[in-house]
Parts: structure tokens; sequence; C-alpha cells
């Protein structure tokens, strides 16, 4: 071990020694090291001698004693820093030392690889508020008891702003205690975090791995639009003035590429233009924006593909499809256009009609049009980990999938003939479904059974019959 001062030349060339003395020495790899230690050269000596001691420690893989142990927890945080990133040092004792603010910060380094900016943030946040609201600095101050009470007690507030004497005055408003659903999130998220400290071996378990997750009540909390209810739907958005700085046009024509795609909020706000494929009737959604964090490409049915991009004419490959608004006010802006086409938003049930329920109509139109179970898995992109017959030994091909498409109910496109022909001749007014539920009404009646006397037509911009059934014809 060897102790000096270093020397350096300002920008005038002359030579200054530095103020803090520097320890040389050979690590258990036998590899040489230098470390600033302290201004004071006993003290710095004495940190050589111990460093000495911590080296041959680690060359017999032995754990250090008491002494060298409390003299470690009395180190500055760079120095034992500095010991820890040239292997001398345990990280766990490294972590012990660092706040916790410090900890969430790598956290949220490590989560930004494969991760959108939306998610990161949000359970950053969450992480965040558990840390608040129980009031931990440093990882031995979690305790699992606290963690749970805390998390039990959050509330759902709101910043609104009020004008008062001609002056903003921001105000918080509480909406009540948060869902059950809201609640397990919050654990999760913290629970991930205990366990990125063991991975990264800052800490030796987790101290909340335990806890279990709340359970959320058995009832189901959104509901599906039927075919009249998304025709109603799109005419009235059509119709409808600018709401959240989409044109009613514009919203009309989201609805539609939701219900037939079954992308989500965050998923539809994602697209480009460049995200469609009109010569292949697709639509991709890039892998970090998606759930499942896997790349998705949705068919589209071939005239709606050609509606899409007369739709998408003025505008270049990067613009945005959709200029939507944030995810909490998409619900808001769905639920004005329900109201304008006269569509309760909650149902006897008590089920409500929240955006992604266009997603569960996507479900429902293809569980109705006689599409496989694999099908309506690989369109709704939905995972099958518990069957493995159906996961493994059960294959769908792209031409099975494009059938199921081209079968879903022929919606109108917004504010065309069609749109208006499909009132005029009653198709969504009489509860009767579309032409191409036809196979799907003669299984459940019966291949010797007659259906109900139809008439219809082909409309110019697609191939696809829509007739008119004069009888009952719903399928449940």
């Amino acid at each position: 071990m060897r102790l000096f001062k270093a020397t350096y030349r300002d920008r005038n060339g002359n030579k200054h020694e530095s103020q803090k003395w520097y320890v040389d020495f050979s690590d258990h790899q036998q590899i040489r090291q230098r470390i600033p230690a302290f201004a004071d050269r006993k003290n710095s000596k004495l940190f050589g001698e111990k460093i000495e001691k911590l080296v041959v420690c680690k060359m017999n893989t032995e754990p250090p004693d008491r002494d060298l142990s409390e003299w470690l927890e009395q180190l500055p945080q760079r120095l034992r820093s500095k010991l820890a990133k040239i292997g001398l040092l345990d990280k766990r004792r490294v972590a012990a030392g660092k706040t916790l603010s410090g900890h969430l910060e790598d956290f949220r380094k490590s989560l930004g690889v494969g991760n959108t900016q939306v998610h990161v943030k949000t359970a950053c946040s969450r992480v965040r508020r558990v840390f608040d609201a129980c009031g931990f600095l440093y990882w031995s101050d979690i305790s699992a008891s606290e963690v749970k009470q805390a998390i039990s007690k959050f509330r759902k507030t709101v910043q609104t702003v009020n004008i008062k004497k001609g002056r903003k005055v921001k105000e918080s408003k509480d909406l009540g205690e948060i869902s059950t659903k809201s609640k397990n999130y919050y654990l999760q998220a913290f629970q991930q975090f205990c366990r990125w400290m063991v991975q990264d071996h800052r800490a030796s378990e987790s101290p909340v791995e335990h806890l279990d997750r709340l359970r959320e009540p058995e009832t189901e909390h959104r509901r599906a639009l039927n075919f009249e209810e998304v025709c109603s739907l799109l005419e009235a958005t059509e119709k409808a003035p600018t709401r959240f700085g989409m044109a009613g046009h514009d919203r009309a024509v989201l609805y539609l590429l939701a219900v037939e795609t079954g992308l989500r909020v965050r998923e539809l706000q994602s697209l480009t233009i460049s995200s469609f494929d009109f010569k292949h009737c697709t639509v991709t959604v890039q892998a970090e924006y998606c759930k499942n964090r896997s790349r998705a490409v949705q068919l589209l049915k071939d005239n709606r593909a050609l509606q899409l991009k007369e739709f998408f004419t003025n505008k270049t490959p990067k613009a945005k499809a959709f200029d939507m608004p944030s995810s909490y006010r998409t619900a808001s802006m769905l639920k004005a256009d329900l109201a304008g086409a006269k569509i309760p938003y909650e149902d006897e049930a008590g089920r409500k009609a929240d955006f992604h329920c266009l997603r569960h109509s996507l479900a429902t139109a293809l569980d109705q049009t006689g599409a496989s179970l694999k099908e309506r898995m690989a369109i709704m992109r939905h995972s099958d980990r518990g069957n493995l017959t159906l996961g493994t030994y059960s294959h769908v091909q792209v031409y099975d999938l494009k059938r199921a498409i081209e079968n879903l109910p022929d919606y109108p496109w917004p504010g065309t003939i069609q749109s208006q022909q499909a009132r005029a001749t009653g198709t969504y007014d009489t509860g009767v479904v579309p032409g191409v539920f036809a196979k799907c009404l003669a299984k459940s009646h019966g291949e010797n059974q007659n259906l109900p006397e139809r008439t219809g037509e082909v409309t110019a911009d697609s191939d696809i019959e829509t007739p008119v059934f004069n009888g009952p014809g719903r399928i449940r």
C-alpha cells in the first residue's frame, strides 16, 4: 500500500498538489487501484490499512470481522460505492446507506428498457406514494404491515382549478376510496420494486413478497355494445360537434376502428399513418405500446382498408393517425357521444360502457359470427397458458383470421349513404343482425329449418351483402 498526493497542472501550466491523499494498492485480483481518501494524512493511512484487511477477507472468501464491518458502515457513501465498484464490498452494504429515492431513480432507469414512458412513470409514482405514506427513507425502514395498511387507506383525488377573486386557485377534490383493483396495482408496483432490489443484489430478500393481493369482487363492470348501438353511436358522433379536440367524423372513425380491431386506448394513441398497410389490409402496433409487450398486427376488412386510406390521404406517414386526448379523457369523450346517441352509459345491471367496451364488443361479435375459440384468441391477442391442447396442438392460419374479420358486422362508414340507408331500412332499428350472420343463424335454427325472409342489396363500396331480416334473428 502506498500513500501519496496527486499532482496536476492548471490552465497556466503551474504545478499543484491535490488536497486529498490517494491510496494506491493491489485488489483481490492483483489489479492496481487508486482511490482518493481524505485531506488528513492520518485518516487516509488508516483507510489504506483497512482496505488491505478487506482485500485479505475477499481473497480468503471470509466476511469482514466486527471492527471492519463497523468501520465500513461509517464510511462516506462515495467511498463505499467505489469499493463496491471494484468488487471489495457487497452491493447490499452500499444499498443499506443509500436512500430509497436513489434506489427508485435507478429502478426508473432499469424500467425504461422495453417499456413505455407512461408505464415507467405510473409504476414509479405508485412506489413513491407508498414511500411517502409510510415515511420510508431507507431500505431497512420498509415494513410489510405498514405497506399493507397504507395502501388500504389510499383515496382517489383530482386537482381542480377554480377562479376566486380573479385568481386561479388549485384545489384537491376527494373522490372517495380507490378500488380494490387499484390497491392491487399499488401493491404489485411496490413488490416489483422490491424484487428488482433483490435481483440487482442490493438486498438479500423482499420484505413484501409474502403479501397477497386483495380479492376483487366477481362482478362484471363493463358491457359490450350490440350492432344497433354501434351504428347509432357512429351516426350520432358523425353529426356531433368537435369534442376534446376531435371533430365528429374523426371520432366516429376512431370508434369504428376500435370496435373492429379491439385496439386499446394507448395502442390507438400510438398509431401513425405508417402503422397502416393498406395493400395487405393490416394495422401494426409496436411492442412497447402493447399490453403484453409483443408487436401486434391486426387485420382489417378489405373495404375498410380502402376507406381508411382515403381518410388519411392528406397526412404524412409519420403523422399521428388520430389526434386523441389523454387516456383518462377518452372515456369522457365516448360518454358524451353515447349520450348524444341516446345510449345509456350504464345498464340495469350496473355495467358501464367505457372506451374499453368497444374491445368487448369485438369479442362478442366474433363469438356471434361463429369464429372458433382459437381464432378469437388470436384476434383478441389473448394467451392460453392453461390449455395445452388448444394452445399447442391447435393451429390457426392467416386466412382463417381474415375470414373471421370479414364476417364481422358490416358497420356503416360514418357519413356515407350506406349509413343513411341502414337506418332507413331498419337494419339496426329492429334489433336484427346483418347478413353475414346468416350461417350462424342456420346453425342455431337447424339446417332443415327455413330462415326468415330477407331482402338486401350490395353497396357501391363493399362486396358484402347486407340483407334485412323481417323476423327474429338476434344471436344471443
